[in-house]
């Protein structure tokens, strides 16, 4: 079997400083623009979906406890 050399994270971490010389952003300021206008909409779309998780979760476990005769 042969052996794989796995690099440590100091190591990604330098190679990657290494790579980025020279180098302003991988990532368009375009796409950075656009996902800080979109940031709030974003937000509130997260807490939405955590309420409807949480409604869903407490029903679910309100029919667990109907179905196992346990009391609410």
């Amino acid at each position: 079997r042969e052996h794989k050399f796995t690099p440590t994270l100091t190591e990604m971490l330098r190679d990657s400083d290494e790579d980025e010389e020279g180098n302003e952003s991988l990532i368009p300021i375009e796409e950075i623009q656009e996902f800080q206008s979109r940031i709030c909409q974003l937000r509130e779309k997260r807490l939405e979906l955590r309420k409807n998780l949480r409604k869903r979760f407490a029903t679910m476990c309100s029919h667990y406890k109907t179905i196992n005769g346990i009391p609410k």
